[in-house]
């Protein structure tokens, strides 16, 4: 009974750290890669041929959409990455609940 409370414990925090890890880490690539192609296009996108004028108005049009696109993007990132961080953190005190049940193992079950 005394082993269960170290124990149970010890296996939420592995099951949960392995699960933030790994949907921070799928969500991150995704996230780098809607980042690269949004860095692409507006490159890609920029007018060379319209008018000064066009240009003013298309700059206006575009630009703040891919801007905040970019944003939301960018903050969803950061809470991915804080969620995989967070992962590493539930793993490491699951390790700290695996030490304490080794350490306070009752006599008889050490031989």
């Amino acid at each position: 009974m005394n082993r269960l409370k170290f124990l149970i414990p010890a296996l939420f925090l592995i099951a949960l750290g392995v699960g933030n890890m790994l949907v921070g880490h799928f969500k991150l690539q995704q996230y780098h890669e809607l980042l690269t192609e949004l860095d692409q296009q507006d490159i890609e996108e920029e007018p060379k041929d319209l008018s000064p004028l066009q240009r003013l108005k298309y700059a206006s049009d575009s630009s703040p959409k891919l801007l905040a696109l970019r944003q939301k993007a960018e903050a969803r990132r950061d809470l991915y990455q804080l969620v995989s961080y967070s992962g590493k953190i539930f793993l490491a005190l699951s390790l700290l609940f695996l030490v304490a049940l080794l350490i306070n193992r009752n006599p008889a079950e050490k031989s």
